[in-house]
């Protein structure tokens, strides 16, 4: 089983001096690991640097892995690659920055040496991460694992478990998923970031429904397309390969407009995690009831039991579905810290379950230093308010950022920031007392993130 890795921009050192830096045509990548858990094709990002006049065409860059001066060639994929003509006593030449994704090996507690050369043998090609449908509503295949998108708004809109330890791999697997009503079907399984403005609708992030694809030589980064009650645009981008694929969209909040947000997914090759980062910027002051992010939405009946890991790395559980009384609401089920390290639902009749690991929180604001985050928190909940019987009731967890008890009326000042960084994992379960060692196991490894030195 592979283990996983947070993706790491990291900047390759400047030279001083130009003749050393022109007769240099490699960059040596420097991954350590420092939990004590194997890294196993784990997705790592990076960014090096040539001298514009050095790198003639970005296709004859190479990535090696090295081990004991033996160079053996792995793929790599180029996310971009960026040119600057700004000189000055310290880079004396116009530079080119490229960035790079691939998946790494490093040994628990070692040290694993990669080069990023130009020219040389091309690797041979791997398990490649498999993506289908155009826009937004894209299928990410991992091999693990599935993702799917909500073609109009791009959110997350479905999740397929990986197969149970020791099942038939041609077996069917469970799609998780909200199915709210027969009339509106299935519905994104990841709805937010949201607020609600007082006196207006509940705005989420998956309301959205006009996809522009943005193009720099036409639209301004900043001034998203206007929208209306019924039509919610917003802008996307797509980097497409065979070992990464990501996607991020943004624009104004529905029914907010006062908040601008984004939401931007990463999907690697054999991995069965889906990276979410989100951010909100408040441009105008707002009176709000509520304003949320990481919510997960499932129909009732998928999972029998919730389920958090403290700060202390203890897993806790609780009941969330009663298998001999299918109407049986739990309703609250846990209050928890807004930083909670991990929180999730399993199904342990059929063995899988999906988290969400909170890789980093942060609310600031640039005006004032003070962000609203009144009772902030997380919750896991039984929801059965749409009456006994009702397909449209659900299980699901949140966090509140701004709220107050009975969503009594508050305010986000202008200037106020709000950014999450979490992986979604689909994990299986195994036998006995360490059923949710998987589980443990990628949470304390997405806590630990490789540490990487570029030259």
């Amino acid at each position: 089983m592979c283990t996983f890795c947070l993706p790491l921009l990291v900047l390759a050192g400047f030279s001083f001096a130009q003749a050393t830096d022109t007769a240099k045509r490699s960059r040596t990548v420097m991954l350590s690991e420092r939990a004590g858990i194997a890294r196993v094709q784990a997705p790592t990002e990076i960014t090096v640097r040539w001298e514009r006049s050095a790198l003639k065409d970005a296709s004859d860059i190479r990535l090696f892995h090295v081990v004991n001066n033996q160079k053996t060639a792995v793929p790599c994929q180029i996310l971009a690659v960026t040119s600057h003509d700004a000189t000055d006593t310290f880079a004396p030449a116009a530079q080119s920055f490229i960035r790079l994704a691939f998946l790494a090996d490093v040994d628990a507690k070692g040290t694993a040496t990669y080069e990023v050369a130009l020219g040389g043998p091309r690797p041979p090609v791997g398990a490649a991460l498999k993506v289908a449908g155009t826009g937004v509503g894209t299928t990410a295949e991992t091999g693990p694992v599935a993702f799917e998108l909500h073609g109009p708004s791009g959110q997350l809109l479905a999740l397929t478990a990986p197969h149970p330890v020791g099942s038939d791999k041609k077996a069917q697997r469970d799609r998780l998923v909200f199915l709210q009503s027969k009339e509106r079907g299935e519905v994104p399984i990841h709805w937010n970031p949201d607020a609600w403005p007082i006196g207006k609708p509940w705005g989420h992030t998956s309301d959205w429904n006009m996809p522009v694809a943005f193009d720099p030589s036409v639209h301004a980064v900043d001034v998203p397309p206007a929208a209306t009650d019924k039509k919610l645009p917003f802008f996307y981008r797509e980097w497409r390969g065979p070992l990464l694929y990501r996607l991020t969209r943004w624009g104004r909040m529905p029914f907010a407009p006062e908040a601008d947000v984004s939401v931007t997914y990463t999907f690697h090759a054999g991995s069965p995690i889906v990276l979410v980062e989100s951010v909100m910027q408040f441009r105008k002051a707002l009176a709000v009831h509520a304003v949320r992010n990481d919510e997960l939405v499932f129909s009732r009946h998928q999972f029998d039991t919730a389920l958090w890991v403290t700060k202390d790395g203890k897993l806790h559980k609780a009941p969330a579905y009663d298998h001999s009384d299918k109407d049986r609401s739990f309703k609250e089920i846990a209050r928890l810290p807004p930083d909670i390290p991990c929180l999730g639902l399993a199904n342990e009749r059929k063995g899988h379950g999906v988290a969400h690991i909170t890789l980093s929180t942060t609310n600031v604001n640039r005006l004032t230093g003070n962000a609203a985050d009144e009772s902030a928190h997380f919750y896991i909940r039984d929801y059965d308010e749409h009456g006994r019987g009702s397909p449209a009731n659900f299980l699901y967890f949140v966090r509140p950022l701004v709220y107050r008890a009975g969503y009594l009326p508050t305010k986000v000042e202008s200037g106020s920031i709000y950014v999450a960084r979490s992986g979604i994992l689909l994990f299986n379960l195994g036998k006995g007392e360490n059923r949710y060692e998987e589980l443990l196991r990628w949470q304390r490894a997405l806590a630990e993130p490789l540490q990487v030195v570029v030259d």
